[in-house]
């Protein structure tokens, strides 16, 4: 959605938070730089799960949460919410965006079932 976004040129704005265990699981980590350089519409959030403490990551740690979540969308007018991952962690988002108001129309979801992470 964000290339489909950044190639049409279209005047949204787009969020990603991304969450991985470490940074070596980034996927795609090089294309997802490339489209925040080339799309100021564009915005990527990474947060590391597992990451080592004394690694060279500098960026957020943690699960997502729905502070993370109000501050990435706290702008937005209306947002639509795509979330995909193992069963538990979209279960677990979906129940934070309903506490959060977040009606169910403009939350859409794909679980990954079989992963073991």
């Amino acid at each position: 959605m964000a290339e489909y976004a950044s190639d049409k040129h279209l005047d949204i704005p787009v969020r990603l938070i991304y969450s991985n265990r470490t940074a070596d699981e980034i996927a795609y980590r090089d294309e997802l730089d490339a489209l925040v350089e080339s799309n100021p519409q564009f915005e990527l959030i990474h947060t590391l799960t597992r990451e080592p403490e004394g690694s060279e990551w500098t960026g957020r740690r943690g699960r997502v949460d729905r502070a993370l979540i109000e501050a990435v969308v706290n702008e937005l007018e209306a947002p639509v919410f795509y979330l995909c991952g193992t069963p538990g962690m979209v279960r677990g988002l979906w129940e934070i965006l309903q506490s959060m108001g977040v009606p169910p129309e403009r939350i859409i979801y794909e679980q990954f079932w079989g992963y073991t992470g």
